[in-house]
Formats: C-alpha cells, sequence, structure tokens
C-alpha cells in the first residue's frame, strides 16, 4: 500500500498566536533544523513563521520592539494544507507542478479544515525517494517474472507446435491410404452402384479430414506466431487455373453456375505467397459452394495500379442464404460456424484462416451482402507487379517440350503397410513395374544392384531416414546416381522441404495425396528427366 503523507508528520513545535516573538526566536535557536513553525489556534491553522521571516524582523525592528510582538503579528500566510491520507508521491507531484516555491517549507496536513501536524520537506524528499526505489524493485521484479513467464508461454507455444505437428504426421500417413484407396474404389470398372456411393463419401469425408488439419495446422502457427510468409514473383494463373478445376465437379453436382475469371488488363506476374493466397481462395470458395444450394459462384481476380503499388483484388460472390445481422460481428472468429437457417457446418476455421492469412500478408478480407441475396468476399492483397518473363534469346528458338518416356521400373521405399499398398496399385495400374521394400537397408540393396527409372521414398524408416538414402545414392558412382528420387513423407513443413532438397530429393510429394496426383507428379519427373538426359547427350555428342 502506498505511503500517506500523515504516515510523516512529526513531533515539531506548534505556536499559538499570542506567544511572543521572542519565544518564537528562542524555538528556532534551540534546533537548528526547525525551518518552519505553524500557528495554530483551536486546531485551525492561522499561519506560518520561518526562520528567516523572524530573524529578518529582529533586524528590521530591532530588539526592543520585536520583543513586544507576537507570534501572530509576524506571521505570513500559511500555504493551503495537503488532505490527510493523500499518497506521497500523488503530494510531490502536485507540489512540484502547482506550487515548486512551497516545497521548502514542508507540507502542512489537514483533516477536515483541521490542522494535524506539518511534514518538513526532507522527509518528504526522504520517503518519495524511497518509495521510487522501492516502485523500481518491484518493476524489476515484476519484469523478470514477465520475462520468465514469456519464456514459459514460449515453450509451452512451442511443445503445443511440436505436438500438433506430430499429431498432424500421424494422421496424414494413414489418410493418404484412406484417400487413395477410396478414389482407386470408385475407379475401379465394374464396381456396383451401391458400393461406389459410399467409396465418393469415404473419399469425400477423408478429403475434409485433410482440409480440417491443414486449417487447424495454419490456424495453431499464427495463434504462436509462426505463420511464415514466402513471397516470390507469381503468375497469377498459376493460383486461379487450380482453383477453377479443382472446383468446377463439386459445383456441377449441386447444378452450379461456377465461373472463374481473371479480369482484361489484370498483371500476370506479381510478388505473392501463392500458396497462401490459394489457401484463402479455395477457403472462399468451399464456403461458397458449401452453403449455395441453387444459382452461381463467381470468382474474379483483377489488379489495380501498377509496379510497388500494384493490389491484387480477388472476389467470390454467391447466392447464398447470406449471413445474419447478428452473425456478422463473428465472422471471422475462430470455431464461429455460420449456416442457413440455423443449420450449422464445418469446422468454423474456413474464414478465420482466410483472414488471419490476409492480415498477415498486409491486406484485408471483407464481407458484404449481395442486392438480391447472397454473399461477397473480397480480398485485397498488396502485390507489387513484376516484370513479364523473359523471352528466349533466339526468336527462332524454340520452348523445350518435355521428354518422352516408357514406363519403366520404380521402387518404392514405405513402412507403413497401407500405402505401400496403395502406391503399388497406382502405379501397376498405370503400366509401372514396382519394387516395394519397407526398410532402408532393403532400398540400399536392391538400389545398389539395379536401375530404376525413379525411387519413390518416404523420409521416416524403421532403421534410418530417406536422406541417408539420397546421400548414398548420390555419392555413389552406381546405376541410380542421376535417376530421381521424390521424398514422400506426412512432414511437410518448410524445414522439411529444404532439408530434402539439401539431401539431393529430386521432389517432395506430401502426404495425404491422390492417385492421380501421384502419377502426374510422377510423368512430369520422369519426362523433365528424360528431357534433360537427352540435351546432355547432344552437348557431349
Amino acid at each position: 500500500m502506498p505511503l500517506r503523507i500523515d504516515d510523516l508528520i512529526v513531533d515539531g513545535t506548534v505556536l499559538r498566536p499570542e506567544v511572543s516573538a521572542a519565544a518564537a526566536l528562542q524555538a528556532f535557536l534551540s534546533d537548528t533544523d526547525v525551518q518552519v513553525i505553524p500557528v495554530v489556534f483551536e486546531r485551525t491553522l492561522l499561519g506560518i513563521l520561518t526562520r528567516n521571516e523572524v530573524m529578518v524582523a529582529t533586524l528590521r525592528l530591532g530588539m526592543e520592539r520585536f520583543a513586544r510582538c507576537t507570534a501572530g503579528s509576524l506571521m505570513s500566510q500559511p500555504p493551503k494544507g495537503v488532505p490527510a491520507e493523500s499518497p506521497i508521491g500523488q503530494v510531490a507531484t502536485r507540489l512540484g507542478s502547482q506550487a515548486p516555491h512551497d516545497i521548502s517549507l514542508g507540507v502542512f496536513v489537514v483533516l477536515h479544515g483541521a490542522f494535524l501536524g506539518h511534514v518538513p520537506s526532507a522527509a518528504l524528499f526522504s520517503a518519495v525517494a524511497e518509495e521510487n526505489a522501492q516502485r523500481a524493485r518491484q518493476m524489476y521484479l515484476a519484469a523478470g517474472k514477465l520475462r520468465h513467464q514469456a519464456s514459459k508461454l514460449s515453450d509451452m507455444r512451442s511443445d503445443h507446435a511440436g505436438t500438433l505437428a506430430a499429431l498432424a504426421h500421424e494422421i496424414r500417413t494413414p489418410l493418404t491410404a484412406m484417400l487413395g484407396h477410396a478414389d482407386l474404389l470408385r475407379n475401379e470398372i465394374g464396381l456396383p452402384k451401391e458400393a461406389r456411393e459410399p467409396a465418393r463419401l469415404l473419399a469425400d469425408a477423408s478429403q475434409a479430414l485433410s482440409d480440417l488439419l491443414d486449417r487447424t495446422l495454419t490456424a495453431s502457427k499464427a495463434a504462436g506466431g509462426e505463420l511464415q510468409i514466402d513471397l516470390k514473383p507469381t503468375q497469377l494463373r498459376d493460383i486461379i487455373d487450380p482453383i477453377a478445376s479443382l472446383w468446377a465437379p463439386k459445383a456441377t453436382s449441386k447444378g452450379l453456375d461456377f465461373k472463374v475469371k481473371i479480369k482484361r488488363g489484370t498483371a500476370d506476374r506479381m510478388q505473392l505467397d501463392q500458396v497462401r493466397v490459394g489457401q484463402i481462395v479455395n477457403n472462399l470458395v468451399s464456403n461458397a459452394l458449401k452453403f449455395t444450394s441453387a444459382g452461381q459462384v463467381f470468382v474474379t481476380a483483377e489488379t489495380e495500379n501498377s509496379g510497388e503499388d500494384g493490389r491484387l483484388l480477388v472476389t467470390v460472390t454467391d447466392t447464398g442464404p447470406g449471413i445474419a445481422e447478428a452473425d456478422k460481428e463473428s465472422l471471422f472468429k475462430p470455431f464461429q460456424r455460420l449456416g442457413a437457417d440455423g443449420h450449422v457446418e464445418g469446422s468454423g476455421l474456413g474464414l478465420h484462416v482466410a483472414h488471419t492469412l490476409a492480415t498477415a500478408m498486409g491486406g484485408t478480407l471483407d464481407y458484404a451482402a449481395r442486392d438480391g441475396g447472397g454473399s461477397e468476399f473480397k480480398l485485397c492483397l498488396p502485390a507489387p507487379i513484376c516484370a513479364p518473363r523473359l523471352a528466349a534469346a533466339s526468336p527462332s528458338q524454340k520452348p523445350r517440350s518435355r521428354g518422352a518416356f516408357e514406363l519403366g521400373r520404380i521402387l518404392v521405399v514405405e513402412d507403413h503397410a497401407a500405402s505401400r499398398a496403395l502406391i503399388e496399385r497406382t502405379l501397376t495400374s498405370a503400366g509401372w513395374s514396382v519394387d516395394i521394400v519397407h526398410t532402408l537397408s532393403q532400398a540400399r540393396r536392391r538400389i545398389d544392384h539395379m536401375a530404376y527409372q525413379t525411387v519413390l521414398c518416404d523420409i521416416h524408416l524403421p532403421d534410418g531416414s530417406g536422406e541417408t538414402l539420397v546421400r548414398h545414392v548420390r555419392s555413389a558412382n552406381g546405376v541410380n546416381r542421376v535417376t530421381p528420387v521424390l521424398a514422400i513423407t506426412a512432414d511437410t513443413g518448410p524445414e522439411r522441404q529444404a532439408r530434402c532438397r539439401a539431401a539431393g530429393f529430386t521432389g517432395f510429394i506430401g502426404k495425404p495425396f491422390r492417385p492421380a496426383d501421384l502419377i502426374t507428379r510422377l510423368a512430369d519427373e520422369i519426362s523433365m528427366a528424360s528431357a534433360a538426359a537427352e540435351d546432355d547427350e547432344r552437348a557431349t555428342a
């Protein structure tokens, strides 16, 4: 509790107004530390006598006339009293700003008009200094506690992020098998209709689980301040075109008019985080399709301004039920699940993640109700416009096409049984020959003696890591030294991807993946490797 001014009152001399001036002079002479003496009548402070005023009066009046005077006739007007129980810091601050000339006289304490006593200035200054020192000690200790708590909070966040990442890794591996086998089952020739529909439901549910996992991880990283933004020159079509192909089937199945358009005059290349922008727009389109039962969902993209002032605008509109006025305030908060007619759907993370990502990239995400019903979400991001890619040096030089290839033999190194079965069935159905192993030692024996068209290798193996295998492949002068090696892992973080590239992996496939995505990725990697080999042969010929 702060020290009060009345706690500093000292027992000092107090004079009545009728006391002789000689008695007042004797009071000052008997104690050289006394600089001021209050003059009090019936608990009322009438005035004060100061040492300087009394000494001057003796010289001015002479001792004979001075002796006939009283304390009341020599006293001066007292300063305004300070209320009792006032904190000393407050008193010192007020005196310093309002009456600095009275500080040397000390403080006169009153309670309901009655004089309680006097606090010398030295006592006030000493108490304020001690209180400030004590406050400084307390602030130092509090700052130390805050640093300790911040460190604990950081550790907790790190542990939470690590636990969530580990959990995500464990979920993604079986999720890959669920998604993949459901897709294979749906496309199985001759599959009865009554079996095809459960397969579709399984695939949709697995995809929903995968989306929820991604959104949860993004929200967790944002809350922990670990969200990474990777800005680089990006083709706008590389973001927009996949959105059109991804969501068109769902829109068609619901009978919706679905259009994705880049407006005329829109800049082609700009500085963006392709992954994060795609994540925002996909979340918006997913919501629009989920809640729109009839009508249309439109996506339009355009740029404003140019150069460093460029901005990207993406608008997603729908003819759904819209959002109730009462729900608008909590629209972008986590776990706020808003549905039509009181029906609640989803995890409540899609719009929160989209808004968080937009803010992290220095942009905005706003909602507006459309005239006639429906919703409009507008994403606005700073997007400095980049120069177009340079054309080929020679106008007559044709761009190199991907190399052609024949289906060969692939080595799959995977310790998860369901994932092994999915990959083997996917690749053999496409026409590849497949060798399957599930340990690092088995993979080494195969890869040292048999040439493969490509190698698919999980990162985490029972007796080592995929990084160890790919370093062995690249360092040995064997038949697979330049063979494309693709990492397959549920650990999809940027640090893992950087480590894979540094180890010598040709590419990276994150779990979960769909069979069609796996085949497409393999075809791309093998064809590019074939084209590179042809170029090397021409260069050495």
